[in-house]
């Protein structure tokens, strides 16, 4: 997917929509006890795919909680945005831009190659890049998305009603009754209103609205609720907005609803079914790699899992 639509993600600080940001707390705790399992020294940590940092966050807390000698931190990301992400407030924390499959690393130099809901995106090839970077007596460890899991249901019922509410047409119809309203304005008509316009909008809005309170509850649907809830305050008050920020508002939210949809194909697209597991094993034990394991992660009990938790390391 476009580095674009990543970095109107996590610029917008919306990362926990449909990547288990419910459970951020059980993530994070996995984490801990990772990072204070591991044996000094700990030279450097490589958080790859990293996002907004929610992993490598978790070890700068712990190893600033100890008296032990912190490592080099370093997250790394395909979005420039996200990144930025990573570092922000977190001192001794570093990091640089790349794809995640073409890591400008040396050959086992990485002492812990860690990531969250992060280096799957970047295919099979990037398990294979962490495996060639990580050090004699490194450890790798992942947590990522798994194929028909919770969090892939999650994502396959935010794009369909993402894709439901497009369909309506609303979008384009608020966009045409806005500039029409102010065009109308402009010739000096005595209402702003098209009635045949005005009523496909408001036919739109009926069916997205319905669309959206039908839906079950789901990230999309907060945020469906909350466009529409603006929108309908902008089409009633549309004559008291400038018409470019009125119409700005509206393809922005456009823009912004669509980037959405291409995120939860991507994050579905990513996701690792068993086979894609057995490659990665495959992959590790080629690279000389030992202690493989691919565990399905569970954070509701009464759902499927969410998440593969993936390690390995290279022996001393």
């Amino acid at each position: 997917m476009e580095e674009s639509a990543w970095a109107e993600f996590w610029a917008v600080g919306d990362s926990e929509q449909a990547v288990g940001g419910k459970h951020r707390d059980r993530l994070a705790g996995i984490w801990r006890d990772f990072f204070t399992a591991l044996a000094p020294p700990v030279p450097l940590i490589l958080d790859i795919a990293a996002g907004n940092g929610a992993a490598i966050n978790v070890g700068w807390k712990t190893f600033s909680a100890t008296d032990a000698a912190t490592p080099l931190l370093i997250a790394t990301d395909y979005s420039v945005a996200a990144v930025a992400g990573s570092l922000n407030g977190r001192n001794g924390v570093l990091g640089f831009a790349s794809d995640a499959a073409r890591l400008p690393i040396r050959d086992q130099s990485v002492s812990v190659a860690i990531s969250q809901f992060g280096i799957e995106y970047a295919g099979l090839g990037a398990f294979e890049d962490a495996a060639r970077i990580l050090a004699p007596g490194g450890y790798f460890l992942s947590i990522s998305h798994y194929t028909g899991g919770a969090i892939d249901a999650e994502c396959a019922e935010n794009a369909r009603l993402l894709r439901a509410v497009d369909e309506t047409g609303v979008q384009e119809a608020a966009r045409r009754a806005l500039a029409s309203s102010y065009e109308r304005r402009r010739r000096g008509d005595e209402t702003p209103i098209d009635e045949a316009i005005e009523s496909r909008l408001q036919t739109a809005f009926s069916n997205a609205a319905q669309t959206v309170r039908e839906a079950p509850q789901s990230a999309a649907q907060q945020t469906l609720a909350r466009f529409l809830g603006d929108l309908s305050t902008l089409i009633t008050r549309r004559l008291a907005y400038q018409e470019t920020d009125a119409l700005g508002w509206v393809d922005g939210m456009a823009s912004s609803l669509a980037a959405y949809g291409k995120r939860m194909n991507s994050m579905r697209d990513s996701a690792l079914g068993a086979d894609a597991i057995k490659r990665i094993e495959t992959s590790f034990v080629a690279a000389r790699l030992v202690d493989f394991s691919a565990e399905p992660l569970t954070l509701d009990p009464e759902r499927p899992p969410a998440a593969w938790i993936i390690r390995a390391r290279r022996s001393p």
